[in-house]
């Protein structure tokens, strides 16, 4: 529903010109109209890997596929020759093998391989073509490989290394695009276009579109280090665009072949695109990934904000890889997902952290203690005592409610958003001791310690100005609280700690937890999971780098880990998913959710919901159980009037003696579902009528969801309106 443009002037070499800006940063070239149709005498390459012959075109870098054993071709690009289109423009870029962005004329253009100019040299093995190309127009070079696998996997290289810019005051490139159409189709088809926004989301391409914008994200979300402000006004919201946490995307089709893709390097730097029949001049679906070298930002050139948009003087230096999967017709999603999971264990990315015997259940997190402003400054807050806390978990207990893990947030002296980060305490009247007890009644393994360690609130104490990440404008990065946006829309609430700062408080918090509380200790990480900037000035720091120094910092933590839907590289890490996404982002384009997250971490991780309390409803908790996830609620002793001065006032209602029923009825009824496929993967997910959907697990466990508000019946099969059935 947030598709959008933008116009911005754009100043570069004392040239200002009108620019369209989106996520993708370019506008193609008019070019003449010609007749792209390749000669007769085009040189085609045929090479064969095992059941795959590949016939590759020199003229163009385009190539086909015939799986000899199923008899399904796959195409790189263009496949109705009558589809109308006779521009040299959108011509090249359906049928070649590589488009470039780049900045010349003072302006930003977008162009193919034989419009640039393009030539090229090839050396070839039995299964591979390694092209060294020249685009003369622009004086670049560079090396692209193209590998079939035994497998049935393609993939695309272009080492870093190798791209070259002879002469930069002709061009400067901005981004590159491989294969942009590989396994596209042409009008309406019996297939759909899986996109990972969010939870996943899933586009139709049987039917015509209401949208009349493409889909264009960065994955891992946009780097607020580039765009500092303006970034940061794009998603505020109170219902921000979902970030892709996975670098992977896919094109199914019932009657002929398709392609799962994974970004395997170069994800940081990488935005996923899709169009469908009807959005622009053509009549095609495809998704393709863009690689982004460099960006625009705004250069400050005083004190009062005035500037102007600039282009970075250096690009992004790293190397591109796509993995292209070979579908055969009829695969689904959840075949994609198993897929990527597959690829995850077999890169040692994922570990499964759930056990035979310890059942996951009901996460209850209390906000122990807030700041709150006053004539004489601030004030600690306490609005839940562990003590309490205690007698809530002995009266669930003694209902015979769920396994229960109790998180403490907040619980840091100064409050949820007054922490000191410089020093180590515990928050009002909650002792060690308190803790101590608790953690006996929970059965050791049962209580976290939650806190912001990267984007944090700019009310903390105990940092400066050389603590935090700066813009590449040399600003400090500033974001907005999503929890607090919709009473205070300010754009500045939240600050980005540089990289060592994180380092210093992680380390101190998990030191001094181990030394008082316990050596088994486990720590939420609320934000660094899902937050990825770069840092320029003082501590510099590609994205890059960026992902390189939180991967260091959770290798080496000798406590377990939980982290709130993480971005992919953190996988490694993950001990418990936390407050996980449930939702894409409902653009027009691609309105149905398909849970492809949950898929993947089924069987591996425990996952937890958001709070409930929050967004409590029959599909809320009937979704829970279809996604294979845990119930979740945030509470606290008082009510929650008592927040209302404080920077905790989003919790609207999170009194426990209010919500206790509820959490008792809500958790025994998710998890008595649940139970029965602990530590089993999804197989499969398939609708079987309007709002009844069946999941299919590998213990063959199947349970049946129905959304709908009348009965669903089907032969022996009968499940309640919003209820759900275990077979």
């Amino acid at each position: 529903m947030r598709q959008w443009m933008k116009l911005i002037s754009l100043c570069l070499l004392g040239v200002i010109s009108l620019t369209t800006i989106g996520i993708n940063v370019w506008a193609f070239e008019d070019l003449e109209t010609v007749d792209n149709t390749l000669s007769p005498e085009a040189n085609v390459v045929e090479l064969e890997n095992g059941n795959f012959q590949l016939n590759f075109n020199e003229e163009n870098l385009s190539f086909s596929i015939l799986d000899t054993q199923n008899n399904v071709t796959y195409y790189s690009g263009r496949r109705a020759p009558d589809d109308g289109i006779v521009s040299e423009t959108w011509s090249t870029f359906i049928t070649e093998g590589l488009t470039i962005g780049y900045f010349a004329d003072n302006r930003l253009v977008q162009r193919s391989y034989s419009s640039l100019d393009g030539g090229a040299t090839f050396t070839y093995s039995n299964s591979s073509v390694h092209m060294f190309i020249n685009l003369q127009d622009i004086a670049v070079s560079l090396e692209m490989i193209l590998t079939i696998e035994q497998d049935g996997v393609v993939t695309i290289e272009i080492p870093g290394n190798k791209i070259i810019e002879s002469n930069r005051e002709l061009a400067v490139l901005t981004h590159l695009i491989p294969y942009p159409f590989f396994a596209s189709s042409y009008d309406l088809v019996d297939g759909y276009i899986f996109l990972p926004d969010g939870v996943g989301a899933r586009i139709d391409l049987s039917t015509p579109t209401i949208a009349t914008r493409p889909y264009s994200e960065r994955v891992y979300g946009d780097d607020i280090g580039i765009f500092g402000q303006n970034g940061v006004l794009r998603n505020a919201s109170t219902n921000p665009i979902k970030k892709i946490s996975l670098p992977v995307y896919g094109i199914g089709y019932q009657n002929e072949g398709g392609a799962f893709t994974i970004i395997s390097k170069g994800a940081e730097y990488a935005s996923i695109n899709a169009a469908v029949k009807g959005i622009n001049r053509l009549n095609y679906n495809y998704a393709y990934t863009q690689f982004n070298y460099r960006e625009q930002y705004f250069k400050y050139v005083d004190k009062a904000g005035n500037g102007s948009m600039s282009l970075m003087n250096e690009p992004h230096m790293y190397d591109i890889e796509l993995r292209m999967k070979l579908l055969g017709p009829g695969v689904e999603i959840s075949n994609m997902a198993r897929l990527y999971q597959n690829y995850l264990l077999n890169h040692q990315y994922l570990t499964k952290t759930i056990t035979d015997d310890e059942d996951s259940g009901l996460r209850l997190q209390f906000l122990l203690a807030d700041n709150q402003p006053n004539i004489f400054g601030n004030q600690e807050k306490v609005v839940t005592t562990l003590t309490k806390i205690t007698k809530y978990v002995e009266e669930l207990q003694n209902q015979d409610v769920p396994p229960i893990q109790v998180s403490v947030l907040g619980y840091q002296g100064g409050g949820y958003s007054n922490t000191d980060y410089g020093s180590f305490s515990f928050a009002g009247k909650n002792a060690v001791t308190g803790y101590r007890d608790l953690l006996l009644i929970l059965k050791q393994k049962g209580l976290t310690f939650a806190f912001d360690y990267g984007l944090i609130h700019t009310s903390s104490r105990g940092y400066n100005e050389n603590n935090i990440a700066k813009t590449i404008s040399n600003q400090g990065v500033y974001d907005f609280d999503h929890l607090t946006y919709s009473n205070n829309p300010d754009l500045k609430k939240r600050v980005l700690m540089n990289y060592p700062k994180i380092e210093e408080k992680y380390g101190l918090d998990s030191r001094e937890l181990q030394k008082y509380i316990s050596s088994d200790v486990q720590i939420d990480i609320n934000d660094l999971g899902h937050v990825l900037y770069s840092s320029h000035y003082g501590y510099q720091a590609s994205r890059s780098a960026v992902i390189s120094d939180y991967q260091n910092l959770l290798s080496k933590s000798n406590v377990k880990i939980n982290l709130t839907t993480p971005f992919a590289y953190l996988l490694p890490y993950l001990n418990q998913a936390l407050d996980f996404e449930t939702d894409s982002s409902g653009f027009y384009i691609a309105m149905e959710e398909v849970p492809f997250y949950p898929m993947i971490l089924s069987g591996f991780v425990p996952m937890y919901s958001k709070p409930l309390n929050l967004h409590y409803s029959r599909r809320d908790i009937l979704e829970l159980i279809d996604y294979n996830i845990y119930p979740s609620f945030l509470l606290t002793e008082t009510d929650s009037v008592e927040l209302f001065n404080t920077n905790s006032r989003y919790l609207f209602s999170s009194m426990m003696d209010t919500w206790l029923p509820n959490v008792v009825t809500t958790s025994k009824f998710i998890v008595q579902a649940l139970i029965n496929v602990r530590g089993a993967r999804i197989v499969n997910r398939v609708q079987l009528a309007a709002n009844v959907y069946m999941t299919t697990y590998d213990n063959d466990v199947s349970i049946i969801i129905n959304y709908g508000k009348a009965e669903y019946i089907n032969g022996e099969v009968q499940v309640a309106p919003e209820g759900y059935v275990v077979r």
